[in-house]
């Protein structure tokens, strides 16, 4: 099994080889039926998260299989997809049509009325104030 042993001091009487002998074949037992301490197996799943990732699987693969089953048995999909790209073209049409649109508000148009309005109240300011206040009715105190 093993190189014969060479001690590493050499060896005087006949009594010392047979200890040194049997030393060494205890440090044989003991190597021979050591154990790592360090543990290195995987670590054991609770059966509880074993059941869990069991019944999560079972679920993706139900979902598969309804998408599969849904691919197949879906009626008038094609038809569904014709109409969607009509509504889409009209609604691009609309945007167009929107774009295309010119305003209705202008600014110079907003600019004209409001000079007209400063004109107005030029005039208006014309008029002297205590006209407007004779011609208010009197107040009656009561009693």
């Amino acid at each position: 099994m093993y190189k014969s042993y060479q001690p590493f001091n050499p060896i005087a009487n006949h009594l010392q080889q047979k200890w040194q002998s049997r030393r060494y074949s205890n440090h044989l037992d003991k190597v021979q039926f050591a154990h790592p301490v360090v543990d290195t197996r995987r670590r054991r799943k609770s059966a509880n998260s074993q059941c869990k990732m069991k019944r999560l699987g079972q679920i993706g693969n139900k979902r598969t299989l309804l998408f599969k089953f849904f691919c197949i048995l879906s009626m008038n999909t094609r038809k569904r997809k014709q109409d969607l790209m009509v509504i889409s073209e009209e609604n691009q049409a609309m945007y167009q049509r929107i774009l295309s649109r010119k305003s209705v508000y202008c600014r110079e148009h907003f600019l004209g009325d409001w000079m007209k309005t400063k004109i107005l109240r030029q005039h208006l300011s014309r008029y002297p104030r205590e006209q407007a206040t004779k011609q208010v009715r009197p107040h009656y105190h009561h009693v």
